[in-house]
């Protein structure tokens, strides 16, 4: 099998994931600020649709919570990279809710770009501050 990983190279992996998911989060808002309202499709149907999709918005934040409490429990950090895509995918997400209540629904659009934006943001700082300090315990620990 392949030889551990170094605590400085997980870190390393991690603050290049971080960079890469935190140039991602204000592109797609960009994309969707960028649409004109009159593209927008105007129905009222997708307004139920849109309703659910907001209160997924913060179940994400669970999301990072439960795989943060996941990699606590690992305690030989082996899992830390696989763990920390997940989480910062989890903090992307609501971005992504936000994109599609944009497009399909006109009446929604801009409660949906605002939550989503905040609950992006939120959880990409949570998860910034969770693997900051796993990866200091973790250099403690076995540096």
């Amino acid at each position: 099998m392949g030889s551990a990983m170094s605590e400085s190279e997980i870190s390393r992996k991690v603050r290049y994931l971080e960079v890469f998911f935190f140039l991602y989060l204000p592109i797609i808002f960009l994309f969707i600020l960028s649409i004109p309202e009159e593209d927008v499709i105007r129905t009222t149907s997708p307004t139920l649709f849109s309703l659910v999709l907001i209160p997924l918005m913060p179940f994400e934040l669970f999301l990072i919570y439960v795989f943060k409490r996941m990699l606590l429990e690992d305690a030989e950090g082996r899992n830390i990279i696989g763990v920390a895509a997940l989480m910062y995918v989890l903090a992307v997400a609501p971005s992504i809710y936000a994109f599609l209540i944009s497009v399909l629904d006109s009446f929604m659009r801009y409660a949906g770009v605002t939550l989503g934006f905040v609950f992006s943001l939120v959880g990409f700082i949570y998860v910034r501050i969770s693997l900051s300090e796993q990866i200091q315990n973790s250099e403690l620990t076995y540096g």
